[in-house]
């Protein structure tokens, strides 16, 4: 299996459109990745607002749906 190998401070290089989100999995853990800029009170509402998720499958494709209160609003 391979893993990311990430620093902290170090950019995180990955092939994504502009204004998009991913979801990589690093050793079999979920890493969420962004390549749009975000604020302080989107780094708070992410790490502290309250959160629900769910499973989309439309076709042949799985959607990872979330939405978390104060994140990206």
């Amino acid at each position: 299996m391979d893993c990311f190998h990430l620093t902290v401070g170090e950019k995180f290089d990955r092939d994504m459109p502009a204004e998009s989100m991913s979801i990589v999995l690093n050793g079999g853990v979920p890493m969420l990745t962004f390549t749009y800029s975000v604020t302080v009170k989107d780094i708070a509402a992410f790490q502290e607002g309250s959160s629900s998720f769910a499973l989309f499958s439309n076709s042949s494709i799985l959607f990872f749906l979330f939405k978390i209160k104060g994140f990206l609003e």
